[in-house]
């Protein structure tokens, strides 16, 4: 019954090939399995509240042989980087799948430099996701995705445009406050 309760589980530079005896862990939130030989993401049936899972530097060569987190409800991060994922045509349709995926590592793998425009495409597939590789997905960034998608270069230059001039206001907003408080400050020192 305590391993029934499990919240994290670790079990990662195991050697692990397959993934085995996850099914009683029905309250796992977070699991690392990172650094093994896992080729296939199979048993995490009953495990509907996980939230994070680490399967980095695994073995994995096919996206679809992930499917089965699609049926997950609750994962919000998920770290697949520095697998062989190369089946490209399969990332897009799988992240949208993913319901609640908030965060997404898919570095040094093959499909990364073989599709053209992830990204955005990723942006495109997911209103979810907030965080991709190595960076944040802005609101900027969403809306200049989305502009583009439904208007091409022409819309999101307009969405640029505004961005930029909302930031210059901004900044002019914070320089002219500043401005106020250097003038108070010395009527003050005066008196």
């Amino acid at each position: 019954d305590h391993m029934t309760g499990m919240r994290c589980l670790y079990l990662h530079q195991n050697k692990i090939s397959k993934m085995e005896n996850l099914l009683t862990f029905r309250k796992l939130a977070i699991l690392n399995l990172s650094h093994n030989q896992i080729r296939v993401v199979e048993g995490l049936e009953n495990c509907l509240e996980l939230q994070t899972l680490d399967l980095s530097h695994n073995a994995i060569e096919n996206i679809t042989d992930c499917n089965q987190l699609t049926t997950l409800p609750k994962v919000a991060h998920l770290d697949l980087k520095s697998n062989k994922i190369n089946d490209k045509e399969n990332i897009v349709p799988f992240v949208s799948a993913l319901k609640s995926i908030c965060s997404l590592y898919l570095l040094n793998n093959p499909c990364v430099r073989l599709i053209s425009s992830l990204r955005r495409q990723l942006v495109l597939a997911s209103p979810t996701l907030s965080y991709l590789d190595d960076r944040p997905i802005s609101d900027i960034e969403r809306r200049r995705v989305l502009a583009f998608e439904e208007g091409g270069k022409e819309a999101e230059d307009k969405v640029r445009q505004e961005a930029e001039q909302q930031y210059r206001a901004l900044l002019r907003c914070g320089y002219e406050r500043n401005k106020q408080l250097e003038d108070e400050s010395k009527i003050e020192r005066k008196k």
